[in-house]
C-alpha cells in the first residue's frame, strides 16, 4: 500500500501544481467542456483585463496543438488562427481540435501585443471517455518546455524531464514515443552519470520489437555519442541497408562534403550525391556548402557561374547571399547585381504564390507573409545596393524604398541604404524627413548623421544650423529612450551561479553584490552576438576603472561536444582579441537559469541582485546601444 501511494505522489503533486496554476488564470481564462475529449470543440473565454491587451479591438487566438513528438530538433507544433468575438467584457472563440489532440497551448494576440500567462501559457488538456489525461499529455507540455520560443514559454529543462517521468509512470509506452525527447533531456541533465543514462535508455529501446527508421537513427546518433563504435556502426549498417538512398545516408554524405579540405574535393563530392540523389529533398543544403566554399575560398565568379549552370530548385537566399557579399566587397558588381536580380525575381514569386515554399505548420499566414515579404525586402536593398555602387542611382532609390517598406523600417542596413540614395537624389524634403526618422529609432547608424547633413545641405545650400538641427533630434532620441526604459524597467531576482572562466577562475554573483552587473549571454557561432561586441567594448572603455560595474559575457549554447566547448571560445577569444571576462556555461544550466529565449541577450542587474533591464538582440547601431546600455546602468547605479 505504501509502495502504491509513493508512486502515486509525484502525480498528485503534478495535478496539484496545475489546478494551483489554473486557479490564478481563471479570471482570465477558462474553457467548456471541463474535460474535452480529442475531437471535441472547445469554447475558449479569456478576459484581458490587466493585461496588454485590455484596450483592444480585436484579439485572436493563437493555438499550438501537440499530437505527437518532435521528429527533428527545429521542428514546432502546428498553430491554428481563431478569430475571438467580443462578448460584453470576456471574449469568445469556438477551437476545433482532431482526434490524436494530446495538449493545446493557447497565447492571445492583437499585432505585435501578446498574452502568453506572463510566459507559462494557457493550457487545455485532454481526456479519454472515462475521465482521465490522455497518454501524451505531460510529455507534450515537456516537449513545449524544451523548445517553447514559437508558443512564448519559458524554457525549463528541469521541469519537463520531471513532466516527462510522470508521462511513463502514467503511460509507459510512451517511453518509445518520446525517446527522442528523453535523450536529449538526461545528455543535457543526467550529469555525469549522463552517459549511463544514455546507455541504459539505448538498450531498453534497442529490445523493442520492429524497431523504425527513425528510432534506429536515434540509436546510432546516441551510441556514437557515447563513442560506443561497434553498436553505433552495427546501426549504421542496418540502416544503410533498410534505406540505401534515405536521408540518413544523404546526411552522412553532406557531412563528408563539409569536412572535405579541398574546394576541388567538395566539388567532386557535389557532383557525386547530384548523380545520386537528383531529386532529393537536402539538395539545396549541398548547393548552401558549396557556394559557402567558392566564397572562402575568393573564387566568386565560379560561384555565379554553378548557381547559372544549376538553378533547378534554388531558393532566393543563395542569389541573394552570394550578391550581398560581392557587393558589400565591391566585387565583380555587374555579376552580383545580375544574381540579385534573380533573387528578387523568386522572392517575389514567393510571395505572391505563399505555398510555393511550403509554410511551416508553427507559422501563422500573417507571419508567413511578413516572412515573405520580409525575404523580398533584403533582396530588393542587395539589388538596390549594387546599383548604387553602379551609378544607377533612380533605379536604386525605387527598390530602397520598396525594401524599407517591406521590412517595416526595422532593418538598419537597409534604412542606411535607403537614406544614402534619398541623399544622394532623393527629395531633400522627404531625405530629411526620412532619415531623421530613423535616427529616432534603434535601427539607424552613425553614417546616417552624415547622409542627414547631405541632405540637409542640398536643401539649404550650407551646413548653417545644422548642428542644432541634429542637436533637436538627438535630445528627442534621448527623451524616447529613457521614457522607454522607465516603461520596461523590471525587478526579479537574479538566480546566483558559479561558473569559470576560460582562466579557471571562480566568478560568484551573489559575491558581486554592491555592484552593477553586466551580464552578455552569446556564444561563438552567433552573428549578432559577435556584431555587438564592438559596442560592449566601447561600454567597458567608457566605465574602465569604475569599480562598482562588471561585465560578465557567459558562454551557452555551443553546439559542440562539451569537453570541446572551452577550447572552441578561447580560439574565438584569441582570434578577435576580445578584453573580456568570458565564463563558460558548459551545461547551459546558467542560460536555462536565465530564461533566455535567444542570444544576444544583455542583462543589467543592480547592487541588490536584481534583473533591472533585459536587451535582446542587436539591430546594428553601436552607438545607440552604448547610450542605452550606459541609461540603463545609470538609472539603477
Amino acid at each position: 500500500m505504501k509502495q502504491k501511494f509513493l508512486f502515486l505522489v509525484p502525480v498528485i503533486f503534478s495535478f496539484l501544481f496545475l489546478f494551483a496554476c489554473e486557479s490564478k488564470e481563471a479570471k482570465k481564462f477558462s474553457f467548456s467542456p471541463e474535460n474535452p475529449q480529442p475531437g471535441e470543440s472547445v469554447t475558449v473565454v479569456y478576459n484581458p483585463s490587466g493585461t496588454e491587451l485590455e484596450d483592444e479591438s480585436g484579439i485572436e487566438l493563437l493555438a499550438y496543438f501537440y499530437s505527437q513528438p518532435r521528429q527533428i530538433f527545429l521542428e514546432w507544433p502546428e498553430v491554428k488562427v481563431f478569430p475571438m468575438k467580443k462578448k460584453g467584457s470576456l471574449w469568445q472563440a469556438k477551437m476545433d481540435n482532431e482526434k490524436n489532440t494530446r495538449l493545446v497551448i493557447l497565447v492571445f494576440q492583437s499585432g505585435k501585443k501578446v498574452d502568453s500567462n506572463v510566459r507559462r501559457g494557457y493550457m487545455v488538456n485532454f481526456f479519454d471517455k472515462e475521465g482521465n489525461q490522455v497518454p501524451g499529455s505531460l510529455a507534450s507540455l515537456a516537449d513545449a518546455l524544451t523548445i517553447s520560443m514559437k508558443i512564448n514559454l519559458d524554457r525549463d529543462a528541469d521541469r519537463a524531464l520531471s513532466l516527462l517521468e510522470e508521462e511513463f509512470q502514467l503511460h509507459p509506452q510512451m517511453k518509445r514515443e518520446y525517446a527522442r525527447l528523453y535523450f536529449s533531456l538526461i545528455s543535457q541533465l543526467g550529469g555525469k552519470n549522463k552517459d549511463k543514462l544514455i546507455l541504459q535508455t539505448a538498450r531498453e529501446l534497442s529490445l523493442q520489437e520492429n524497431l523504425t527508421l527513425d528510432e534506429l537513427v536515434l540509436l546510432e546518433f546516441w551510441y556514437r555519442r557515447i563513442k560506443d563504435s561497434d553498436e553505433a556502426q552495427k546501426y549504421d549498417l542496418m540502416i544503410r541497408e533498410r534505406d540505401p538512398a534515405g536521408e540518413y545516408v544523404q546526411g552522412k554524405r553532406i557531412t563528408t562534403l563539409v569536412r572535405a579540405e579541398s574546394l576541388k574535393e567538395k566539388i567532386r563530392l557535389q557532383e557525386s550525391f547530384r548523380k545520386d540523389f537528383p531529386n532529393s529533398s537536402q539538395l539545396w543544403i549541398v548547393v548552401t556548402f558549396l557556394i559557402s566554399s567558392f566564397q572562402e575560398a575568393g573564387k566568386f565568379i565560379d560561384a555565379v557561374k554553378y548557381l547559372e549552370d544549376h538553378p533547378e530548385g534554388l531558393k532566393w537566399r543563395h542569389y541573394h547571399f552570394l550578391a550581398k557579399e560581392m557587393a558589400e566587397n565591391n566585387i565583380e558588381i555587374e555579376s552580383a547585381s545580375r544574381i540579385a536580380a534573380k533573387a528578387v525575381e523568386i522572392a517575389q514569386k514567393d510571395l505572391r504564390n505563399p505555398d510555393s515554399d511550403e509554410k511551416p505548420a508553427y507559422r501563422t499566414d500573417q507571419e508567413w507573409e511578413n516572412q515573405l515579404r520580409s525575404n523580398l525586402g533584403s533582396s530588393q536593398d542587395t539589388l538596390g545596393f549594387a546599383f548604387l555602387k553602379l551609378g544607377k542611382e533612380q533605379e536604386a532609390l525605387d527598390l530602397l524604398e520598396k525594401a524599407v517598406l517591406n521590412t517595416s523600417g526595422e532593418m538598419t542596413e537597409i534604412n542606411e541604404h535607403y537614406s544614402d540614395a534619398l541623399a544622394r537624389i532623393g527629395n531633400p524634403e522627404k531625405a530629411l524627413e526620412e532619415i531623421g526618422g530613423f535616427l529616432q529609432t534603434e535601427y539607424s547608424t552613425a553614417r546616417m548623421k552624415d547622409l542627414l547633413k547631405q541632405a540637409y545641405v542640398r536643401k539649404n545650400g550650407n551646413d548653417q544650423g545644422f548642428d542644432q538641427y541634429l542637436r533637436d533630434l538627438d535630445e528627442k532620441f534621448s527623451k524616447k529612450l529613457l521614457a522607454d526604459l522607465k516603461e520596461n524597467i523590471i525587478k526579479e531576482p537574479a538566480p546566483d551561479f558559479s561558473l569559470q572562466d576560460l582562466e579557471g577562475n571562480q566568478v560568484i554573483l551573489s559575491e558581486l553584490k554592491g555592484k552593477v552587473v553586466v551580464l552578455d549571454f552569446w556564444a561563438t557561432w552567433c552573428t549578432y552576438c559577435l556584431d555587438s561586441f564592438p559596442g560592449m567594448q566601447e561600454t567597458i572603455k567608457k566605465y574602465h576603472g569604475q569599480d562598482d560595474i562588471r561585465f560578465l559575457f557567459i558562454d551557452s549554447w555551443e553546439y559542440v561536444e562539451k569537453e570541446e566547448k572551452k577550447q572552441t571560445v578561447a580560439d574565438l577569444v584569441a582570434k578577435k582579441k576580445l578584453p573580456f571576462r568570458v565564463l563558460l556555461d558548459l551545461e547551459d544550466k546558467v542560460i536555462e537559469a536565465y530564461k533566455i529565449r535567444s542570444i544576444p541577450t544583455k542583462l543589467i542587474i543592480d547592487k541588490e541582485g536584481n534583473i533591472r533591464f533585459k536587451k535582446i538582440g542587436f539591430e546594428g547601431n553601436t552607438q545607440k546601444m552604448v547610450e542605452e546600455l550606459s541609461r540603463m546602468i545609470e538609472m539603477i547605479r
